[in-house]
């Protein structure tokens, strides 16, 4: 597949509401060659979708390590209620929402997700 057809096609899978490439077009190449990299092959992908409709292997109310959720308010790749899901089974949790989609928790805040997960 040709780097325009993928582009199209990634485009097209693309939630209402994400627009944080808009922004950012630069980034856009990069992302999308990042993405196509990471779905060559299908490994990443299965695992990916066993991480979703299989049992962990673990107990979630025996994680005793503190958890840091950040997902973006109108996500449609990881919605609002996933989170609050996990974090209600996850003792030691704590939620944060930002303003946006996928995109704006992720690429949009990088900076303060990563110092939000780091802060003691």
């Amino acid at each position: 597949m040709s780097d325009e057809d993928f582009h199209v096609a990634l485009g097209k899978t693309r939630p209402p509401g994400e627009n944080w490439f808009e922004g950012h077009p630069d980034l856009l190449p990069v992302f999308e060659a990042d993405f196509h990299r990471a779905i060559a092959s299908f490994d990443g992908f299965v695992r990916d979708n066993l991480s979703w409709l299989g049992a962990w292997g673990f107990d979630l109310a025996r994680v005793t390590t503190p958890v840091r959720i950040v997902h973006g308010e109108s996500d449609r790749m990881v919605p609002a209620l996933h989170g609050q899901w996990l974090h209600e089974r996850l003792p030691d949790s704590e939620r944060y929402v930002v303003p946006g989609g996928h995109g704006h928790a992720t690429f949009g805040a990088a900076i303060d997700t990563c110092a939000l997960i780091a802060a003691p």
